[in-house]
């Protein structure tokens, strides 16, 4: 929560901050992700994510269907955590049913207790901010409050134009960028799709032969009941 509060001042000093620590409930589903670089058009906040390369290639589209969803659900934390600071006044405001942030729930879902005094160094790495809103932090609700605070300062709006840009590993040559726009209704749907997957609540089914590459990368290629990983599922999870 303190580093969220400093990583979004740097970018209100600078125009620019990276390594942006971001989480909230998206469809029932926690997620927490970095964003690698955030920067201002003007008074608009814009993504964008660096994908280093072992080979100096660009990857294929299911790569890169990847981390275009990758990026919006890094848009979707961020408007939550924003719409937070619009319309709530205070952290006991649970929002609407949709919020993708919300103190309680998350304090909920980390199994803490919004009462639980803080550390002594974190108290004291709180203070050493310059930053008014965390002089007198002591507990995590007030990491909350600091961070509500802070937020209901920034005037800024989140473009939906979101940025991807491919670097070669070895010498960080820029190989290829993309941009492109944040689609909810697609998001949306991968994610349906790919929620239950991970729940342990959808039955596995092999990749399509475009995508015949990932069996090479499967711990579980060995035993696959589909010859080569190409024949159509679904498979009994037995």
């Amino acid at each position: 929560l303190l580093n969220l509060v400093l990583g979004l001042d740097q970018l209100r000093r600078e125009r620019i901050t990276r390594e942006l620590l971001v989480f909230g409930v998206v469809q029932g589903q926690p997620i927490i992700g970095i964003i690698d670089e955030l920067f201002l058009e003007g008074k608009e906040i814009r993504i964008r994510d660096h994908k280093t390369r072992q080979r100096p290639t660009m990857p294929g589209e299911a790569q890169k269907r990847t981390a275009r969803l990758q990026l919006m659900c890094y848009l979707t934390l961020l408007q939550g955590l924003f719409q937070y600071f619009q319309e709530c006044n205070d952290i006991q405001c649970t929002g609407s049913s949709t919020s993708v942030f919300n103190a309680g729930d998350i304090a909920r879902l980390a199994g803490l207790d919004l009462k639980m005094p803080l550390s002594v160094q974190v108290r004291q790495y709180a203070s050493a901010c310059s930053i008014r809103f965390l002089q007198n932090v002591k507990t995590v609700a007030d990491a909350f409050q600091g961070l509500h605070q802070f937020g209901r300062k920034l005037d800024f709006n989140i473009g939906t134009l979101l940025h991807l840009r491919y670097e070669w590993q070895e010498n960080l040559q820029v190989l290829g960028e993309e941009q492109f726009e944040h689609e909810e209704e697609w998001m949306a749907q991968q994610l349906s799709k790919h929620l239950p997957v991970l729940r342990g609540k959808h039955p596995p089914q092999v990749v399509p032969p475009q995508e015949g590459w990932k069996c090479q990368y499967c711990q579980f290629a060995d035993i696959c009941p589909a010859p080569n990983g190409l024949v159509p599922g679904p498979w009994s999870t037995s």
